[in-house]
């Protein structure tokens, strides 16, 4: 067994065999989750039944385009559709000018990194992807499509995606804004006039790209709900994009780290094909002692998951990871 640190989530790996054989609450290692990677799918039911929930490690949200923006906001909520409508007026009302290049230059590239470390700073757990892979997406750079908001010459949002014609996807890498931007929906325009470029490209579907399938962590609860009511689906990222993620069997030993509830899509059955289920995790203990149900797992339904359940966390006696 050997202890990570996932950006500050303390993860035990280990084999399936060791898995299966230790009591990992009556003796818990110094981690807040116990993993199994790449388990064999014959045994996902073993790890099941021991208390491990078996999931994808990414997911990746992508939606059909449709044949204009009228009937991809048509098959939207009406309160999302008027979001979509409400950061396209701001973006109007506010003079905000939001523009599309093809390819990434060096100087609105590093405007746009600035933006997002800024945003990355003020999240509790957030992590600088794009900073870290800046030469990639500088080599790469006549394959993407910016779009970016412009507020008196200084940009204050945008989003940088990869032109992926053999798949026919327009898929976002990275996306950021002010926090007054954040606020007032500008984020939805620039997605629309992503979607808008992807169209002209004759591209089929847009991907809003890869997060991990833990939300409460790094990514945000909030992000599996936009996602979702803005009419994208989660798929295994290794099913469509060979290389990111794989599949994974974790324990929780408890929410240290994690925001209490935090959302889980995992597997509803033993083929990565199957719809995705949800499980809402959220601390046993604490529920008992405020003699309280958990959280409203009916906030979180979507038509594309296998179902939705409240996953208590126990935490373990003598928790060293605290």
């Amino acid at each position: 067994m050997n202890i990570e640190d996932r950006d500050g989530l303390r993860v035990a790996v280990a084999g399936t065999e060791e898995a299966l054989a230790h009591d990992w609450r009556a003796a818990p290692p110094a981690a807040d989750v116990v993993r199994v990677k790449r388990p064999d799918r014959a045994r996902w039911p073993e790890l099941e039944r021991a208390g491990f929930v078996v999931k994808p490690g990414w997911v990746n949200w992508r939606a059909p385009l449709g044949a204009s923006e009228e009937e991809y906001l048509a098959a939207l909520p009406a309160s999302e559709r008027r979001n979509f409508r409400l950061g396209r007026r701001f973006a109007e009302e506010q003079d905000v000018e939001v523009v599309v290049r093809d390819g990434l230059t060096a100087h609105e590239l590093d405007a746009f990194l600035t933006v997002y470390d800024a945003q990355i700073a003020a999240m509790p757990h957030g992590v600088a992807y794009a900073r870290r892979q800046q030469e990639q997406l500088w080599e790469r750079r006549a394959e993407h499509v910016a779009v970016y908001a412009h507020r008196g010459g200084t940009l204050v949002a945008g989003c940088l995606c990869l032109v992926r014609p053999a798949e026919s996807v327009l898929q976002l890498r990275f996306a950021a804004a002010a926090p007054q931007e954040r606020q007032a929906r500008l984020q939805r325009a620039l997605y629309l006039a992503a979607m808008r470029a992807a169209r002209e490209r004759r591209l089929a579907v847009m991907s809003l790209g890869n997060d991990p399938s833990l939300y409460g962590h790094v990514a945000g609860t909030g992000l599996f709900r936009f996602k979702a009511r803005s009419g994208f689906t989660p798929t295994p990222s290794h099913l469509v994009d060979p290389g990111v993620g794989g599949d994974e069997a974790d324990l929780f030993l408890g929410l240290r780290g994690l925001s209490d509830p935090s959302l889980l899509l995992a597997y509803s059955a033993p083929d990565p094909a199957a719809p995705l289920r949800l499980l809402v995790l959220t601390d046993d203990g604490a529920a008992r002692a405020a003699d309280a149900p958990g959280p409203d797992v009916t906030q979180y339904r979507a038509d594309f998951l296998a179902g939705v359940a409240l996953h208590p966390v126990r935490p373990a006696v003598g928790d060293r990871s605290r």
